[in-house]
């Protein structure tokens, strides 16, 4: 069995385009793979690709042996918020710390993110990553 490596696009709350859709990514994963003749694959997805690699798997049945998922909330529903799962009240507060917009929220996020985060960011570093890493 041959390894292949798929980087699927980043998705952020942004972009509405269908094209851009893990059911899309996946349909995307299948078509490299059947054009490479693989028949058979074990897939393995992280944090957003753990929902690429769902979709994949639930599409191409007969294509996907086993299927790991890494790191992502694809069965995190209301509820689990609701039972304190996650210290958030809703998916749109999870979604605002972790696609920040600001500085403040970008300095939010280094908080949950780092052990030991950094004490001082200039925020025009903060604005700068925002705006080319996250795809503003």
């Amino acid at each position: 069995m041959s390894t292949c490596r798929i980087w699927c696009f980043l998705v952020t709350r942004s972009r509405t385009r269908s094209d851009r859709s893990d059911s899309f990514q996946a349909q995307c994963v299948y078509r490299v793979m059947e054009v490479n003749s693989v028949k058979r694959m074990r897939v393995v997805g992280l944090s957003y690709g753990g929902f690429v690699a769902y979709s994949l798997a639930a599409q191409f049945k007969e294509m996907v042996e086993r299927v790991v998922i890494c790191c992502a909330g694809v069965c995190l529903e209301e509820k689990d918020l609701e039972d304190g799962l996650f210290p958030v009240k809703s998916l749109e507060e999870a979604a605002e710390i972790l696609l920040p917009q600001t500085p403040e929220k970008m300095k939010e996020l280094m908080r949950f993110t780092f052990v030991k985060p950094p004490v001082k960011t200039p925020n025009c570093i903060l604005v700068d990553f925002i705006q080319v890493i996250l795809v503003i």
